[in-house]
């Protein structure tokens, strides 16, 4: 088969993909072992037997609605390309709006120890690590699968004297804390969602029937230790006014801001206490 016809072939397997093209495109290079540029550059050569075969394989599982990260075992997030796996949640560019925010809060305050709160594969503490050098990153998770795929990570990066993993249920393993930032299951159990989320570990995606369980029960631990300091938390845009009120009305000193997406659209939500 030539590059093109399995392009083209792939193309009309994964039909009901929002980027049929784009889909076929990765995984043949993926396949193929070759860049992107490659199946451009030379359209008609011909893909050894081999090759084509574990194409067609990756093109069903796709046609299955298994994510394309599952099936190359990398995501690209930051600028920074994770390994991933079925045991951790796909990055997503919202999360980076969270992580922008905790740079500039660090710089700013200048701020030398920062808490990851559910960090799966590592992404928002290697993110953080490599664009504040001078700061140390604790990473945690209940989830011991997923901190062997961000312990994996780490040292993949060379920042294992930068980064402590720590196995622990939300806050329980902090004494206190100027900045935590959290990315926890936040989708209402009633939510209906794509198949190809379906894939990914369910109990980091939801969290009772208005998504807010976790961070709910995350403030109430972590605020008797803050006194003063800053959570950030990813979350949906209609998330954000009842996270906000909850907070208002269980602590007196506290005050909420709204994490923007690049599109203007609410991901996070900022919380000072003072």
């Amino acid at each position: 088969m030539k590059i093109k016809e399995a392009v083209d072939w792939g193309t009309k397997q994964l039909k009901y993909s929002s980027s049929p093209r784009l889909d076929a495109e990765v995984l043949l290079s993926f396949a193929s072992q070759k860049p992107k540029t490659d199946l451009y550059a030379r359209p008609f050569a011909i893909i050894p037997t081999l090759r084509t075969k574990k194409y067609k394989a990756l093109i069903k599982e796709r046609a299955a609605s298994v994510p394309i990260a599952y099936l190359t075992k990398q995501k690209e997030f930051f600028n920074i390309t994770f390994y991933v796996d079925h045991h951790v949640l796909i990055p997503r560019p919202e999360t980076e709006a969270i992580v922008k925010n905790a740079i500039e809060l660090a710089r700013k305050k200048k701020i030398k120890i920062i808490y990851d709160i559910g960090t799966g594969c590592g992404n928002i503490a290697i993110a953080l690590a490599k664009n504040l050098p001078s700061a140390k990153i604790v990473a945690s998770d209940i989830c011991r699968q997923a901190l062997s795929v961000a312990k994996r990570n780490i040292l993949n990066q060379g920042l294992e004297n930068q980064i402590e993993i720590v196995h622990s249920n939300l806050a329980e393993h902090i004494k206190t804390a100027e900045l935590i930032v959290a990315n926890l299951p936040y989708i209402p159990e009633y939510y209906r969602v794509s198949k190809d989320i379906l894939f990914e570990p369910q109990k980091a995606l939801f969290a009772g029937m208005d998504g807010l369980k976790f961070y709910r029960r995350l403030f109430k631990e972590t605020f008797p230790r803050l006194f003063r300091g800053t959570v950030l938390i990813e979350l949906g845009t209609k998330q954000y006014e009842p996270m906000s009120n909850w907070l208002i009305q269980h602590f007196s000193n506290v005050q909420t801001t709204p994490i923007n997406n690049i599109d203007g659209s609410i991901c996070g939500l900022k919380a000072n206490f003072s």
